[in-house]
């Protein structure tokens, strides 16, 4: 089985209602001087496709791209942790409820990756709960960061133990990214600002101990895990030579590898061998980033065409640790 765990989706509902004026998320839909559709939010906008919010179109995506099962998350640009988690905390229920539609319409296609309010983590686990005990969703996604909060911040803490002890698959994805007012120019909030938060995103795991104290916490981190294989080497080295990164009791950053996933999504070979040979192929995972244009249109031909990859290490990350990860062997 081929498994995509980096595919977005955003509920058509929420899609008509951005298209009118006043709604309550500070959300537009907008056309530009061609007649294309985007949806336009704080400064940041993409394309309103077909297969961002249209489930036939999605399938038959799925199906050009050689994908059987995408683990089916919202796009990040409903995570919202900017605004009081009421006022979300009710979208992010609805985003989640038509997930699960997804999933029971297209049985076998879809797994679900809940939205969560997560500036409120009592909120956030609550809906968790739901969605993984209810709607029978795999996992969750979350930001790098929570409105600007890292992640091993203390408030976060019963959060992960809690997806800890659902066996919920955590998937990160970046989103409010550090040094935005220097990145406005160029669409470097994505070209840089992605990468870079998700590295902070893995080192704040690290260093603030929260890997050490949730020993089964499972988190995938998208883009190859940004910045991370680049400056694991200059991590490992500060870790010798300054008290900082060893302040909260963490061991070398090493010898966290085995707790790493990633995604394929790097755009370069040269980057991906390099993430496959800090976690191994069996901590990497397919990832599309569908349907936006930073993703990938071949994702399953990228994953083959990469140098030095064996046909067992291509299954590997092609879809057999997704679907343990994702806990798709307790359903056959």
């Amino acid at each position: 089985m081929i498994i995509d765990v980096h595919w977005h989706y955003i509920p058509e509902e929420f899609v008509e209602t951005i298209r009118v004026e006043g709604n309550p998320w500070g959300t537009r839909a907008v056309r530009d001087a061609e007649g294309v559709e985007w949806l336009s939010a704080r400064g940041f906008g993409h394309p309103l496709v077909a297969e961002l919010y249209q489930p036939e179109a999605q399938i038959r995506a799925m199906d050009r791209r050689g994908v059987d099962l995408a683990a089916v998350s919202p796009s990040p640009t409903l995570f919202y942790y900017h605004l009081p988690a009421a006022q979300v905390a009710p979208l992010h229920r609805m985003v989640n409820d038509r997930i699960a539609g997804l999933v029971a319409a297209y049985p076998g296609r879809y797994a679900g990756l809940a939205n969560v309010p997560l500036q409120a983590p009592a909120l956030a686990i609550a809906e968790m709960e739901r969605a993984i005990g209810e709607l029978g969703f795999k996992g969750v996604e979350i930001g790098s960061n929570i409105n600007g909060k890292n992640l091993d911040e203390p408030e976060f803490r019963p959060f992960f133990r809690r997806a800890m002890e659902l066996g919920a698959f955590v998937f990160i994805h970046p989103s409010q990214v550090l040094g935005a007012e220097r990145l406005a120019r160029y669409y470097l909030t994505n070209l840089i600002g992605n990468p870079s938060d998700t590295g902070v995103a893995i080192a704040s795991l690290i260093f603030g101990g929260v890997y050490d104290e949730l020993p089964e916490l499972t988190c995938c981190f998208a883009h190859g895990g940004g910045t991370f294989p680049l400056l694991l080497g200059r991590w490992q080295h500060g870790y010798r030579v300054r008290p900082e990164p060893r302040a909260q009791g963490a061991r070398l950053p090493r010898e966290y590898l085995s707790r790493i996933y990633v995604d394929t999504l790097t755009h370069d070979d040269a980057v991906r061998r390099l993430a496959l040979d800090t976690v191994g192929a069996d901590h990497m995972l397919l990832a599309s980033d569908l349907p936006f244009d930073m993703g990938d249109p071949d994702p399953v031909g990228t994953v083959r065409r990469t140098p030095g990859l064996t046909a067992a290490e291509q299954q590997l990350i092609l879809g057999d640790t997704a679907q343990r990860l994702l806990r798709l062997h307790d359903e056959r």
